[in-house]
């Protein structure tokens, strides 16, 4: 009985590549039938031999000293996970939670987008909540503010932003009713309040990174200096160095927001198939699996999948998105 498997492909990085390891596994005994998509990076083997280990295991070795950097990951024993995240504020610091996701144990593959606040982690489908609970507690050793958590729970963005910032606002607005209050009166209990309003997330932040060794950071150095002035008796200095930090960073997520919303809108305007004309038919297929020089067709209301040349028909376009212009162009 003949068994057909279909594996996702990586690190297969040139076609002619991909073309050799085909003509190789299709020489193995026991493959019938062999399909690899280099665009798609899938590959699809029919073979009479499914039930046998040593195939497999011959299979994979054959691939490894064809192409040493692929790995192959069988397309129905795997799963893609998505979840949103929240207490980065840096590609630096997604960079790094993606880097120790990614060395984990029983993860094939993983992405922190930093820009529309999401994880994808790809791992096997037998892996339970008690690995993602492990795997997350990992992550958490790298980024202690790191907040992960099931994609559908979470607030649109530009909602969950609003949300995030209400809380900052109004501590800016009372630290600084107690800081201008403190100069006014002359009452220095009114600036250690301010300065308590506007820094305790930092030091908590500092105490944290400190309790992971994780010194000379950006807060842990504030706070060296603001409880260094706060103990010589500098107490408005202190207030203001957390006050204008906490203005400096309600204005930073406030922009950063708006770049991450306009970067998410254009990247829901892309569209995830086209249609490939095979000489007299018309196939449905992934943009990325349309070879150069091929044709392709757009039907009215469609977005357009891919770069390219009109060869026949004309139409208008919304180019808003590329010129900035509100008025369609013709094409």
């Amino acid at each position: 009985m003949d068994t057909t498997r279909t594996y996702r492909i990586e690190n297969l990085d040139c076609a002619a590549c991909a073309a050799k390891l085909e003509k190789t596994i299709s020489k193995q005994p026991g493959v019938e039938q062999v399909s690899l998509n280099y665009l798609g990076k899938q590959l699809t083997i029919e073979t009479t031999q499914a039930e046998k280990p040593s195939f497999w295991k011959s299979l994979e070795e054959t691939i490894s000293n064809e192409e040493r950097d692929v790995r192959l990951f069988e397309q129905n024993r795997e799963a893609m996970h998505i979840y949103s995240f929240s207490g980065i504020d840096c590609p630096v610091c997604a960079q790094k939670v993606e880097d120790a996701l990614a060395k984990a144990e029983g993860v094939q593959s993983a992405q922190v987008d930093f820009a529309a606040k999401q994880v994808r982690i790809r791992t096997s489908a037998r892996e339970n909540q008690a690995f993602f609970d492990k795997l997350f507690a990992e992550a958490k050793k790298v980024e202690p503010s790191l907040q992960i958590m099931e994609a559908e729970q979470t607030q649109p963005n530009l909602m969950r932003s609003k949300m995030h910032q209400q809380p900052r606002f109004w501590r800016i607005a009372f630290s600084l009713l107690f800081f201008v209050s403190a100069i006014a009166l002359d009452v220095p209990l009114f600036s250690v309040i301010s300065y308590l309003i506007a820094g305790y997330d930092v030091l908590a932040k500092a105490g944290r990174n400190l309790l992971h060794l994780r010194l000379f950071d950006e807060y842990f150095l504030m706070s060296i200096a603001t409880l260094g002035a706060l103990a010589i008796g500098e107490y408005g200095e202190a207030a203001a160095v957390m006050l204008f930090y906490l203005v400096g960073e309600f204005f930073q997520e406030t922009a950063v927001t708006k770049s991450r919303d306009s970067i998410v809108e254009a990247l829901h305007l892309k569209t995830e198939e086209a249609r490939l004309f095979n000489g007299d038919t018309i196939s449905v297929v992934h943009p990325k699996q349309v070879p150069p020089g091929s044709t392709i067709r757009v039907l009215a209301g469609e977005r357009i999948p891919l770069d390219g040349i009109v060869v026949k028909g004309s139409s208008t376009l919304d180019t808003q998105s590329l010129t900035g212009e509100s008025l369609p162009r013709l094409c």
